[in-house]
């Protein structure tokens, strides 16, 4: 209960420094198809990964859209409720980065992700498993603004062989 009060308050701050944005369905669809700032399911080694992952960006951007649209806008106050679950979502996703989205400024600011799959004809090659998918490996590159923390990495992804 006293978690509800807190993060309740904490969105009664949040809304003295927001500023109103609106997002159309399309432009909420264009955020969520960019996956070149963002990991994917299979390239998240662990909490590390958690605040550059598309899932910890999809969680802040469901949340600053209902702020923004629905209560700060006073279109309805009624999804106080849905907004709280939405933040707990941002702190599970996001681990420690939770708090990044709270400035109206905010965008995204993952690092490039450049990702190096086979080709189709290298993928069809690769003997299906027992339950029919193929494991097919690929090299991606998690380049930032200070090129020393730059990684490159292997991640495997399941798909499907017809």
């Amino acid at each position: 209960m006293k978690l509800r009060i807190l993060v309740l308050i904490a969105a009664l701050i949040m809304s003295l420094t927001f500023t109103v944005f609106a997002y159309s369905q399309n432009s909420l669809n264009a955020i969520y198809e960019d996956e070149s700032h963002c990991l994917v399911g299979p390239e998240i080694e662990g909490e590390k990964d958690k605040p550059i992952s598309c899932y910890c960006r999809d969680a802040i951007v469901d949340a600053r859209y209902v702020w923004s649209t629905y209560l700060i806008a006073g279109k309805d106050q009624n999804l106080n409720g849905s907004y709280l679950t939405l933040w707990s979502n941002v702190e599970k996703m996001c681990g420690n980065r939770r708090n990044d989205f709270e400035n109206a400024n905010w965008h995204w600011n993952g690092p490039e992700i450049r990702r190096e799959y086979p080709t189709n004809q290298e993928v069809q090659k690769i003997q299906p498993d027992k339950n029919g998918f193929r494991i097919v490996k690929y090299k991606f590159d998690i380049l930032y603004s200070d090129s020393k923390k730059n990684q490159s990495r292997i991640a495997f992804e399941k798909v499907p062989a017809k």
